[in-house]
């Protein structure tokens, strides 16, 4: 068990659900979520902290692969529990090799409480406002952008985002994407928000 002792449940999980919020209300904006905690392998710090700022007693997630010592370290320190993917309110993936499946079957909500819509973190190499090798480009349009933003994104499926992008096209069902980094960087794709990809994959 890895109980996270350093990590202010109260000043900690605010300043990073703020972070979180703007991520969303701006499209396309990269914010950065950093703390002083121990960790677990292989989910990246910031997908870790969005957990600890959003998970609760109240809501469940599901881990890729089922990592059991993941589904754990979440319970021990978050109190949410585990689910199957097409019941959980959040949804880990390795945006390199995610389970497709499990993105395809997550919950859009309804027309009545399109708010029940899953949450989807999705973990990069690097994601970057300039030009990254092998990257995905992507264009975002829709509220909060000023007219389009380009991103850059490395270490995600074409074809995952693709899935992504489907699921989000009767808005308002769908899923709100939050894709982090290894250097603790986050990324938010809401439901109510449009991306193109104009090239699979950037070479330079």
């Amino acid at each position: 068990m890895i109980k996270e002792t350093n990590y202010d449940k109260v000043f900690q999980s605010q300043e990073h659900f703020r972070l979180i919020m703007d991520s969303m209300a701006n499209p396309g904006k990269l914010n950065r979520l950093k703390a002083d905690i121990h960790g677990i392998s292989p989910l990246n710090n910031a997908s870790i902290l969005i957990g600890f700022a959003l998970m609760n007693s109240d809501v469940t997630f599901f881990i890729q692969d089922h990592d059991e010592d993941i589904t754990d370290y979440f319970i021990d320190n978050t109190s949410a529990k585990p689910a199957s993917a097409e019941k959980a309110d959040f949804l880990y993936l390795s945006g390199k090799k995610a389970n497709i499946g499990a993105v395809e079957i997550a919950k859009e909500g309804s027309l009545e409480y399109p708010e029940k819509g899953a949450f989807l973190v999705l973990e990069a190499e690097r994601i970057s406002e300039q030009i990254l090798e092998g990257s995905v480009e992507l264009v975002l349009k829709g509220p909060g952008v000023n007219g389009s933003k380009k991103v850059f994104v490395l270490g995600v499926s074409p074809e995952l985002l693709q899935i992504v992008s489907l699921k989000n096209k009767e808005y308002p069902l769908g899923v709100d994407t939050l894709l982090t980094d290894e250097e603790g960087q986050l990324l938010c794709l809401p439901r109510s928000n449009q991306f193109f990809m104009p090239n699979n994959l950037i070479k330079i």
